[in-house]
């Protein structure tokens, strides 16, 4: 089945200072389908010099665009808001194309166009405080931007027409891009979603350079808690979707899940007849619902992961192997384990693939314990119609985000969303996010 979009049409071009352009080497990376491992395009790859050039743009746009009030900039934003929603149909199609990511699944569009709506209306949240506490003196508050920041976004921020360098979009890799980025010295802050391994080279780049400010979304082991008066069910059907989301690739996935033993079997086989539901296939037909992991390398870590599980103690219960979809693609089978020992492998490292364990536990105090021995901290989930239970545990886990009879995905867009421990720093999330991109100065006023 050819691509719905001809590959000849897909920009591969960095975006810098309002314009496309290649790399300043001409050198390129292959971009493949990870369903049927056909290419689709070779994109640029970012040099030193390129990335560079992108920062110098963006400093220099810095100032004009900082000045601008705040409905002229909110103009623009509501401009790619829309844009976004209209080009919908075609971002899913690229994303199935080059990440497997099936477009039956594909919610970005209204999430993104629903942040840029709020940030078009946010500018006037960017205020300070006053105070008349210190005799004989009038103090302030400002908030103000940061500086130059690296974002991605591109051809629609162009069509919206934002002004040269105030977006500018690289394609590359960790090296020689993301580490000239990391550690330059005109950039004042770093905002990174990815690994926990990645993230760590960021902040030690960020330290030994000018002591950037960096805000890490991370990776994630999230637990979910089931208790004996809980909506099994329910529970089952919204922790096994959890699971599947994104072929699990998704760092608020619920990949650790402990019930109350007294339910464990009921549970269990809720859960599986779930998770082994969803139709696998070609990312790109609207009735497939589990496509293949991203890429190769993503498709043999989790096979490692399989591998280790297949020699530990738990007990399979589903899937466990590799599989394909009429010959080809990276795909995974739902794979569950039970009873696996809290010091294996598969239960304390993310492994980002439809993989999860479920073990058991007897008492709240157990399943407390059991839930937060983990470096990580991003989302912990908890199933019980005791509200008094519900909010004890709640209050007891170490993450950033909990949902009390919900699991991942779901969470509140001005609520704050941010890790503990190696999940993480900083918050996202509407006004959270805004507040993260401006600095506090203080300002004292003698009074004559």
């Amino acid at each position: 089945m050819p691509f719905p979009i001809p590959t000849s049409k897909i920009e591969n071009r960095h975006f810098i200072n309002g314009s496309f352009s290649s790399s300043s080497d001409s050198g390129t990376f292959k971009l493949t389908s990870p369903y049927n491992h056909e290419k689709i395009t070779d994109m640029c790859e970012a040099t030193v010099d390129d990335t560079n050039r992108a920062v110098a743009a963006a400093k220099a746009a810095f100032p004009a665009w900082v000045a601008l009030d705040p409905p002229t900039r909110g103009g623009y934003l509501k401009k790619l808001a829309a844009l976004i929603l209209e080009s919908g149909n075609e971002l899913a199609q690229l994303d199935a194309m080059s990440m497997g990511r099936p477009i039956s699944t594909y919610f970005d569009p209204y999430m993104a166009a629903s942040t840029f709506e709020y940030y078009a209306q946010a500018g006037y949240e960017a205020k300070g405080e006053t105070s008349l506490n210190t005799p004989g003196f009038v103090n302030m508050t400002f908030r103000q931007p940061i500086g130059p920041v690296s974002a991605k976004l591109a051809s629609l921020c162009k069509e919206a027409g934002f002004p040269p360098g105030v977006l500018n979009v690289l394609s590359g890799h960790g090296t020689p891009s993301g580490s000239t980025l990391a550690s330059h010295m005109d950039i004042r802050l770093i905002s990174f979603t990815g690994s926990t391994a990645t993230g760590r080279k960021i902040q030690a780049a960020a330290a030994t350079s000018n002591l950037k400010k960096v805000v890490l979304e991370l990776g994630g082991k999230s637990p979910a808690l089931v208790f004996e008066d809980a909506n099994i069910a329910r529970a089952a059907g919204e922790t096994a979707a959890s699971m599947s989301l994104l072929m699990g690739q998704v760092c608020i996935a619920n990949s650790r899940i402990y019930v109350q033993n007294t339910v464990a079997e009921e549970f269990k086989e809720a859960f599986i007849a779930n998770f082994k539901a969803a139709k696998k296939g070609d990312p790109l037909m609207p009735e497939t619902q589990q496509g293949p992991q991203a890429d190769e390398v993503q498709h043999e870590r989790i096979k490692s992961f399989l591998d280790s599980a297949s020699k530990g103690q738990g007990k399979l219960a589903l899937g466990g192997g590799a599989t394909q979809v009429d010959g080809q693609g990276y795909f995974i089978e739902p794979t569950v384990y039970t009873d696996v020992d809290e010091n294996e492998r598969t239960q304390k490292e993310e492994v980002f693939g439809p993989f999860v364990n479920i073990n058991t536990f007897k008492t709240e105090e157990e399943a407390i314990e059991k839930a937060n021995a983990t470096e990580y901290g991003l989302f912990a989930s908890v199933y019980t119609k005791d509200i008094s239970r519900a909010m004890r545990v709640a209050k007891a886990f170490e993450s950033g985000n909990v949902g009390v009879n919900c699991t991942s995905p779901t969470h509140a867009a001005d609520m704050p969303f941010g890790g503990y421990k190696m999940s993480g720093q900083g918050r996202e999330g509407y006004g959270y996010s805004l507040f993260e991109y401006l600095e506090v100065k203080a300002i004292t006023i003698k009074l004559e």
